[in-house]
């Protein structure tokens, strides 16, 4: 699978969270700034020039960056887009849209990316997360959807998390990032760390279970599935013993 090396360019990293979408799961970034003026391997394309606008405006956080990169070797030059606009919620609470545009000199080699996520916090402990997100790549047609549902119960002592995520065969996100894709993920979670009020050493108890499926999305056969269980004791000068077994198949 790919892996994800973080970006180190000042430019890039100011003001870098206007651009985050999603629930923040690392196995999909749409928008990843070190697709622009740096190869798959990491060597430096030189790059035009380009400008970022970032910040609020009342409940509005808004984002747009446009850049222009020279041709290397066999890359030709590109032209990216990026725009971002979310609206805040409440307190924890948000709706957003990105899209993404990579357009070079060569014709017919263009790739874009648009959808839409949420986030909505009820209750204070209620979770919902969501997104949808769509590819346009030539000779790529169909298929080209990545969507997400998480929901969760995260309490003081008590959490229930599940979730779906699904990333299409053809979901092509040329200016992102995905560590595994063609494939459906389910995952569930369930926790509880009961707190002894009673006790001057023991803060809490540990006890919890998770599970991860993944299922291929052309062959939609079993590709990885782990479940785990674990149990623990947390002091309250903050050191921990735990247990934890882990069974997992490929």
């Amino acid at each position: 699978f790919n892996i994800l090396f973080p970006e180190r360019r000042d430019f890039f990293l100011e003001n870098a969270e206007t651009f985050a979408f999603g629930s923040g799961n690392n196995n999909l970034i749409p928008f990843f700034s070190r697709r622009i003026g740096l190869s798959s391997a990491g060597t430096p394309i030189p790059i035009v020039g380009g400008a970022r606008i970032s910040g609020q405006i009342g409940h509005y956080d808004l984002g747009f960056i446009e850049m222009k990169t020279e041709r290397a070797g066999a890359t030709p030059a590109n032209n990216y887009a990026v725009g971002r606009l979310k609206r805040n919620l409440f307190r924890n609470s948000w709706l957003g849209t990105l899209v993404t545009n990579r357009n070079s000199t060569v014709n017919g080699d263009n790739n874009s990316v648009y959808g839409a996520d949420a986030r909505f916090q009820f209750f204070d402990h209620l979770w919902l997360d969501s997104h949808i997100l769509r590819s346009k790549t030539p000779l790529l047609p169909g298929k080209d959807q990545a969507r997400q549902f998480e929901a969760a119960w995260r309490g003081n002592e008590l959490t229930v998390a599940t979730g779906y995520n699904e990333i299409q065969t053809n979901f092509n996100p040329e200016a992102g990032f995905i560590r595994r894709g063609n494939n459906t993920r389910y995952n569930g979670e369930v926790s509880w760390n009961p707190v002894l009020k009673s006790s001057h050493v023991v803060r809490n108890l540990a006890f919890g279970a998770k599970t991860e499926y993944f299922e291929g999305g052309t062959t939609r056969k079993i590709e990885t599935r782990t479940e785990a269980v674990n149990l623990g004791i947390d002091l309250q000068n903050n050191s921990s013993v735990d247990f934890v077994m882990t069974n997992t198949f490929d």
